[in-house]
């Protein structure tokens, strides 16, 4: 029978599903424009899910449950496909929900002419918990790492995770069809290797950017991880089998891609298990390990074996030794593609709220240094701007960069964190022993190895590294000179992304031959900007066209940049670059008692600015005011 075109079919694969079937369902029943038939495919459970799909499809004969053994998740998908004629198809995970316009928003896009046939259409994502409480809104949008949305290159099919959940897609059944449905080999990475295979076969896809589906995130099960970390390496060798004999441009996906991203994600997963004595998942790392080792290139090679080695000859079990396998964080082979144009955007009340909220977090790595009165700013700088890559010229013990660091994790952005240094030393910081970097190092592998890493090379080297158009934030704090930091800024503007910020420390030092507050002097009068006074000075500047900083707020006339809003945050992150927090030392009795001073000071001068300024400014010094009762109570 011909497939109805337009017409959609909605396909649950069903396995112990039983605690979240009913919400599934309902959300599928509650579509602004329903499918024409709901087939639920149970994968052999034992609990009370085929009950519950058989009680909704008493009352709805829309609704039909299918039955098979234990066969794994992309059988019983495929299965849903088999039994089903309509033209789309569109997945839900048994635990996910549609939003009630997931159906209408999704089809539009396959009523239109197109040069090549359509294959899926995909949305953002809100992430929720095993309750159901949303805890990460517009996960695409506001966690975006450099991928590509639509997929329209083959190599943002291969160098990380695609991010485009099942749940949150509709299915042309024809495309399906073609390419041979689910690999049911693979029980993880399922839905790369089919987004994969339609980008192969020709076929294009489409993002909606709108929000229409929550996916449901639960803690770590052991019996899941184990699963995915057999079903990963069964993909990576996949697709290294197929890219086997490429030469030109396949091989180069092969060598910047495919092998960086499994390999490395595997040395990290090591790493992690000689810190909890997993040896169980470590040896599952390791297997893979060996199943890549054909296709890796001499030095890559060379480095998983003498990992693999040294953990079958048990030199590498304690935490202790972690450190050793050091491929995961050390970028200095590796490539940072140009990102995406963003459209301006203007800043939302919440935004704010946020990033002030984040202002007040306690610093994880504390480490001594002169930027440490800078960290609240950047913790909201990081929360307001989610840059997608961050990119720092200068590290020395890392109390930035690691800051910068916590930020991008606490707020989950696909962000990647590139530290660039030669831990040398210069004149104005001195001579570099050994020990910073090993420090900094292991502070990077110990918590941050998954987006973060280093590039063990002076600034003009690393330039090679790095695409115009590659970074959105920028922190130059090297040598302080004024040709110095001239020649840093210059050599590395064409990298900044149209959302492009910079940082520039000591803008506030005149001492020596420091020379960073001439060439501020010089720049700031050139792009929108402002500066901070305390921790020896701190300038910012928007040189991205589409920076959200330019923007308004949203509802609003005035932006960021406007002189009210600036004056008060010079006064508050001033003001916040003194607390306790930001100093080594666990705060003493009489250290919390001078916090509480400082913040009746700032509440003081808060209280000036809401007399002093109109309502639309005042509105959210308010809140900001609440923000800081709460953090005096705590």
């Amino acid at each position: 029978m011909a497939k109805q075109q337009q017409a959609v079919a909605a396909i649950i694969p069903l396995h112990n599903g039983g605690k979240y079937i009913e919400g599934s369902l309902n959300s599928i029943l509650s579509q602004s424009v329903l499918p024409t038939e709901v087939v639920v495919v149970d994968d052999g459970s034992t609990d009370d899910g085929p009950i519950i799909v058989e009680a909704f499809a008493d009352r709805n004969e829309k609704i039909r449950l299918v039955r098979q053994q234990q066969e794994g998740q992309s059988s019983a998908r495929n299965r849903g496909a088999r039994e089903v004629k309509e033209a789309l198809l569109a997945f839900l995970d048994q635990d996910d929900l549609w939003l009630p316009d997931h159906i209408e928003n999704l089809i539009e896009p396959f009523a239109e002419r197109r040069a090549r046939p359509l294959g899926w259409v995909y949305s953002d994502v809100d992430l929720m918990d095993e309750r159901g409480c949303v805890f990460k809104r517009s996960y695409l949008g506001a966690t975006n790492r450099g991928e590509e949305h639509p997929k329209r290159t083959l190599a943002a099919c291969l160098r990380n995770d695609m991010m485009v959940w099942v749940s949150s897609a509709v299915i042309s059944h024809e495309a399906f069809d073609a390419v041979g449905g689910f690999d049911e080999t693979l029980r993880g990475y399922e839905d790369d290797d089919l987004w994969l295979r339609f980008f192969q076969a020709g076929f294009d896809n489409v993002f909606v950017p709108e929000v229409s589906t929550r996916v449901r995130r639960h803690g770590a099960s052991a019996t899941h991880s184990d699963r995915m970390k057999i079903s990963r390496g069964l993909y990576g060798k996949k697709l290294l089998e197929a890219y086997e004999n490429g030469s030109g441009s396949n091989a180069n996906l092969v060598k910047h891609h495919i092998i960086h991203r499994f390999v490395e994600a595997e040395l990290r997963d090591i790493r992690r298990c000689m810190r909890t004595d997993d040896h169980t998942k470590m040896v599952a790392c390791m297997n893979n390990l060996k199943g890549y080792q054909p296709y890796l290139d001499a030095d890559t090679e060379r480095r998983v074996v003498e990992v693999t080695s040294k953990i079958e000859a048990g030199l590498l079990s304690t935490e202790s030794n972690a450190s050793e396998v050091t491929l995961s964080c050390d970028f200095g082979a590796e490539h940072f593609s140009k990102l995406p144009s963003v459209q301006p955007q203007e800043i939302s009340q919440s935004d704010i709220f946020a990033a002030l909220q984040a202002a007040f977090w306690n610093v994880r790595d504390p480490v001594p240094s002169a930027w440490s009165e800078h960290i609240p700013f950047l913790f909201s700088l990081v929360s307001l701007l989610k840059p997608r890559r961050y990119v720092e010229l200068g590290v020395h013990h890392g109390a930035s960069f690691l800051a910068a660091c916590q930020a991008v994790e606490r707020m989950q952005l696909r962000c990647n964190c590139v530290a660039i240094d030669s831990w040398i030393g210069d004149p104005h910081a001195g001579r570099h022993v050994d020990s910073v970097f090993t420090d900094f190092r292991n502070n990077i592998s110990k918590s941050y190895d998954s987006f973060a890493g280093y590039i063990r090379k002076n600034f003009d080297s690393a330039l090679e590294q790095f695409e115009d158009s590659s970074v959105d934030l920028l922190h130059i704090d090297g040598f302080h000179s004024f040709d110095a930091v001239r020649n840093d800024f210059t050599t590395w503007q064409p990298k900044l992304s149209d959302v492009g910020v910079v940082l520039f420390h000591d803008v506030n030092e005149y001492r020596a031959d420091f020379g960073v507050w001439r060439f501020w002097n010089q720049i700031r009068k050139q792009y929108p900007s402002f500066a901070f006074g305390h921790g020896h000075g701190l300038g910012v500047l928007i040189v991205g066209e589409h920076s959200p900083l330019r923007r308004p707020i949203e509802g609003r006339s005035a932006s960021l940049l406007s002189d009210d809003i600036l004056d008060l945050a010079i006064v508050l992150f001033g003001g916040l670059g003194q607390f306790p927090e930001t100093a080594i030392q666990k705060p003493s009795k009489d250290a919390l008692q001078a916090k509480d001073n400082r913040i009746r000071q700032l509440e003081m001068q808060i209280s000036e600015f809401q007399r002093s300024t109109s309502w639309r400014i005042t509105k959210p010094l308010r809140a900001l005011a609440r923000a800081l009762s709460l953090n005096k109570n705590r």
